[in-house]
C-alpha cells in the first residue's frame, strides 16, 4: 500500500498539480493567452471524463495493474511532448496525451486496486486512508518543487525533469504491484447495471459530485495566482496554496471517527458546506485567518475523496465498483475539465476573489443535490424494510 500511495503522490503532483505553476510561464514563452493554455489543460481533463466509463469497465474485467502500467508509460511521453511543443497544435496533442495518462494513473484505477486487495470493509477503509493520506501531500510537495525548478531551469527543462521522475517512480512501483488477491470478487459483465437499480440516485450523485469537482478544481487553480494577485511572491503563494493539499490528510483521518457518529446522508452534504464556507473566507480574509481557511478547504476536500469511493461501494457493491465509479466519476471529470477554462474566462472580467465566491456557490448547490440523492436512496430501503 505504501508503494501505491507514493505512486499516487507523484502522479497527482506531476500530471495534475504542476499545471497551476507552469501555465503562465508556458503562455508567456509561446506568446499565447493564458486562457489558451487553460483551454488546452481543460481539454486534457476532458479526456479522462470521456474515458472514465470505458476505463471503469476495463478495471472490472482485468484489474488495476495493467491499466496503471499503461498510464506509467504514456504520462512521461506526454510530458516530454509538452516540453518540446513550439506551437499550439503540438501543445494540444501533448495535453491530450496527458489526459490519457490521468485516466490510467490517478485515483480511479488506484481505488480499484484497493477494492480488489481488501474485501473486508474495515481493511479497505484503512487502505484507502493510507493511499489518500500520502497522495494528499501531492500539491504540498509539487507546487513548491515545481516553482523552485521553474525559477532555476525554466518550464521546458522543469517538465523534462518531472517526466523523468514520473517514469522512474511510477513504472518501478507499478511493475511491482501484486496481482488481485485470490478472494477478489469475480468479474461481472461490463454491461451489468448498478446493484439494486438506482438510476435516479446515480444521476443526482453524479450532478452533485460534478459541482463539487468543478469548484474544488477551479479553486486549486485560483489559489496560487490569487495570492500572487494580492502581492505574494510566486514561491510563497505556491507554499500557502500547498497547505490545502497537506490538510487533506487530517481531514481524512477525522473522517473515520466522524463516520461512526454521523450518517452518510448528513455528513456528505455538510462537507461541501464546509468547503463552501472556506472558499468564501478565502475570498475576503487575510493574515492567519487566510491560512485557516486554506487548511479547512483542504481538509474537507480530502474527506470528500474518501467519501466518493465509500459511497460507491456502499450503494453499488464491490463487484461492479469500477463501472459504477467510472460512471459517477465521468460527470465529475467533465466538470473538472471545464474548471480551468471557466476560471480564466471569469478572471478576464473579475478578480480571483470574486471567482472564488462563485465557486463557493457551486459547492452549496452540490451539497443540496447530494443531500436529495442520499435521502431518496434511503427512503425506498426504509419502506422495503417496513414491508418485510
Amino acid at each position: 500500500m505504501v508503494g501505491l500511495s507514493i505512486d499516487q503522490l507523484v502522479a497527482w503532483g506531476v500530471l495534475y498539480y504542476s499545471y497551476s505553476v507552469l501555465s503562465v510561464p508556458i503562455a508567456r514563452d509561446l506568446g499565447v493567452a493564458v486562457s489558451t493554455i487553460a483551454a488546452a489543460f481543460s481539454g486534457s481533463l476532458l479526456v479522462p471524463a470521456l474515458l472514465a466509463p470505458r476505463v471503469g469497465r476495463l478495471l472490472d474485467r482485468k484489474g488495476a495493474r495493467s491499466v496503471l502500467l499503461y498510464g506509467a508509460v504514456i504520462g512521461p511521453v506526454a510530458l516530454g511532448g509538452l516540453a518540446a511543443a513550439q506551437r499550439e497544435l503540438p501543445l494540444l496533442l501533448a495535453f491530450a496525451g496527458l489526459g490519457v495518462a490521468q485516466a490510467l494513473s490517478l485515483y480511479e484505477p488506484a481505488f480499484r486496486a484497493v477494492v480488489d486487495w481488501f474485501p473486508a470493509a474495515e481493511q479497505r477503509a484503512r487502505a484507502l486512508l493510507v493511499l489518500t493520506a500520502i497522495g494528499g501531500f501531492a500539491s504540498t510537495a509539487f507546487l513548491p518543487l515545481t516553482a523552485a525548478l521553474l525559477d532555476e531551469f525554466g518550464w521546458r527543462l522543469t517538465l523534462l525533469m518531472l517526466a523523468t521522475l514520473t517514469a522512474v517512480v511510477t513504472l518501478g512501483i507499478r511493475l511491482a504491484l501484486p496481482r488481485p488477491a485470490p478472494g477478489a470478487p469475480a468479474r461481472r459483465p461490463a454491461s451489468q447495471p448498478f446493484r439494486d437499480g438506482a438510476p435516479n440516485t446515480s444521476r443526482l450523485l453524479s450532478g452533485g459530485f460534478a459541482l463539487q469537482s468543478f469548484a474544488a478544481s477551479g479553486a486549486t487553480i485560483c489559489l496560487v495566482w490569487q495570492f500572487v494577485e494580492r502581492g505574494e511572491p510566486l514561491a510563497a503563494a505556491a507554499s500557502i496554496a500547498g497547505l490545502a493539499g497537506a490538510s487533506q490528510v487530517p481531514g481524512r483521518l477525522l473522517l473515520l471517527p466522524l463516520s461512526r457518529v454521523v450518517p452518510t446522508h448528513i455528513r456528505l452534504p455538510w462537507l461541501l458546506i464546509v468547503q463552501s464556507t472556506a472558499l468564501f473566507a478565502l475570498a475576503v480574509l487575510s493574515g492567519p485567518a487566510l491560512i485557516v481557511a486554506v487548511i479547512t478547504f483542504g481538509a474537507a476536500g480530502g474527506a470528500m475523496t474518501l467519501e466518493r469511493a465509500t459511497v460507491v461501494v456502499e450503494l453499488f457493491g464491490r463487484e461492479s465498483f469500477g463501472s459504477a465509479h467510472g460512471r459517477l466519476a465521468s460527470g465529475a471529470l467533465f466538470a473538472r475539465a471545464a474548471a480551468p477554462f471557466a476560471v480564466e474566462l471569469l478572471h478576464a472580467t473579475l478578480s480571483y476573489a470574486v471567482v472564488l465566491g462563485w465557486l463557493a456557490i457551486c459547492l452549496l448547490a452540490g451539497s443540496a443535490i447530494i443531500g436529495v440523492a442520499l435521502r431518496a436512496r434511503r427512503r425506498p430501503a426504509t419502506e422495503h424494510q417496513v414491508t418485510r
